[in-house]
């Protein structure tokens, strides 16, 4: 049976591959500060009560709940007041504040306050708390636009003098300049679109704001990702290719099934062919994206632990490599090299196992997304322009699988573009696309500026919203141009706001 197929017969498999697979819009679970520079932020953390359904009049929808928000005015400077909002996306909030030094710098220089945002139903910011994530129900109001909402409601709180939140004098006149990466970078633009008279500016990194069914690019994301794999290491793509035919013919068999539970070193040994594809390929899917997504020069723990310059570092595997046994075992290695750089792993590979430190609710909140109205196109692949087995991406079998999984829902993957972003992007003002050309996640964003004051910016030398973590002396002077006119930008917009 074809892979096309079987990828949305297995309902859990499907969901795993859309957790695993989306980092660029999934699942991000930064692990401590390691990108960048070793000064860790300080901040208070504070809580705000958030209403549940900002779009409905009723007595339900005005109940609140506890959203998490992360603060400091360290160097804000009230004769030019500034706020440095960071829109919370996928995953608990202090892993991008302790991560993403950038942003800490730039208010150090800029004497801006900083704000970290939770974004509703991940970390500690959870409507009904521990019944959360107990019903489909209960996951109604996990949506962008509510989210984007939170945040609106925020700043407004932290710009009131009369609001236990407020953040000091000047701070009602302050212009807020949002920073986002990936799905936080999407949401980044989004505000700045929906709520100009709210927020001044946007620095929206690895945002691929076209990476949906009615705007996906030529190529896609999974091209994306062979490309960097070609321009780091080309003698892998031949092999690489080749391996998923190899594959459906050992996994025919009952030895092939042992030589690739072996060869991939699987704590339980696979049983059958559909066991390989939902299971075993999409493991090795995941590790092919996140090694070009992580492709930075120097170690980072963001995605987990990884050396320097990654995909260059699976090369060796592949030397002198052509096609066969060989090419599958080469590959295995790489995969390993990804989920067990540091040998902490122990000494087999869970098909359950993923990236960094996800926990169930962060994949139940993202998979939700995914099934409503984050429905990427990055899925399907179609083996020429990319080095995966071709299978184009069926949204019927994805919708059916969506609603077996959360009954009631409906797949509507149409919505975000209509709501935001038009290709081209027309109307918005004050935005910076920043694109990393070693990150897949590109593949979706502007790579031409939209508009006098929509710009493109690409960076020749950065894997996934790089520009955004803290300086370090590895950094390529391709990232640190663009972080310059990053904040050039930043002043520019600041001063509009305040003339």
């Amino acid at each position: 049976m074809k892979k096309s197929t079987m990828l949305y017969i297995n309902v859990v498999a499907v969901m795993v591959v859309l957790a695993m697979v989306t980092p660029a819009f999934g699942l991000e679970m930064p692990l401590d500060d390691s990108a960048g520079s070793k000064r860790g932020p300080v901040y208070d953390t504070m809580w705000f009560d958030q209403i549940l359904d900002h779009f409905e009049f009723t007595v339900e929808a005005s109940m609140t709940f506890k959203q998490r928000y992360l603060v400091s005015t360290k160097h804000f400077n009230a004769s030019r007041p500034a706020i440095f909002f960071y829109t919370g996306n996928e995953g608990p909030i202090t892993g991008f504040a302790g991560n993403l030094g950038q942003i800490w710098e730039n208010a150090a220089d800029l004497g801006a306050a900083v704000i970290f945002a939770e974004h509703r139903y991940y970390g500690e910011t959870l409507p009904f708390g521990e019944a959360t994530f107990n019903t489909t129900e209960n996951l109604r109001w996990l949506t962008s636009e509510q989210a984007l909402s939170d945040y609106v409601l925020l700043i407004a709180a932290l710009k009131d003098p009369a609001s236990s939140h407020y953040l000091g004098q000047g701070a009602e006149n302050a212009a807020v300049i949002t920073f986002g990466g990936s799905y936080g970078g999407l949401l980044s633009a989004y505000i700045r679109i929906k709520y100009p008279g709210v927020v001044a500016g946007a620095v929206a990194s690895s945002a691929p704001i076209w990476l949906f069914p009615e705007t996906q690019p030529a190529g896609g994301f999974l091209g994306w990702v062979t490309k960097t794999f070609t321009a780091q290491c080309p003698q892998s793509i031949k092999p690489i290719r080749s391996t998923w035919e190899t594959m459906l013919q050992m996994a025919a068999t009952p030895t092939g099934l042992k030589q690739l539970s072996s060869t991939f070193s699987l704590c339980q040994p696979l049983s059958s062919l559909a066991q390989m594809e939902a299971g075993l390929w999409m493991r090795i899917e995941a590790a092919l994206i996140y090694l070009a997504m992580a492709d930075y020069p120097y170690p980072v723990d963001y995605f987990g632990p990884l050396p320097g310059n990654p995909v260059e570092t699976v090369c060796p595997f592949f030397d002198g490599v052509g096609t066969g046994d060989d090419a599958v075992e080469a590959l295995a290695s790489a995969v390993a090299l990804f989920y067990n750089y540091t040998g902490e792993g122990g000494e087999c590979f869970a098909l359950s196992a993923t990236p960094g430190d996800f926990s169930l609710n962060q994949m139940r909140a993202w998979n939700y997304q995914f099934c409503t109205e984050m429905t990427l196109a990055e899925l399907g692949s179609n083996g020429v322009t990319d080095f995966f087995y071709p299978a184009p991406l069926d949204l019927k079998a994805f919708a059916a699988a969506c609603a077996q999984l959360y009954p009631g829902i409906v797949t509507r993957p149409d919505w975000v573009s209509a709501t935001y972003t038009s290709k081209p992007l027309r109307g918005a003002s004050n935005i910076v696309f920043a694109n990393g050309l070693l990150d897949p996640c590109t593949s979706g964003s502007p790579m031409v500026d939209q508009g006098p004051s929509v710009v493109a910016l690409n960076i020749a030398d950065a894997a996934h919203h790089f520009d955004l973590f803290g300086s370090n002396p590895a950094d390529p002077q391709s990232v640190i141009d663009a972080r310059i006119e990053e904040r050039e930008y930043i002043v520019q917009w600041i001063a509009e706001w305040l003339a």
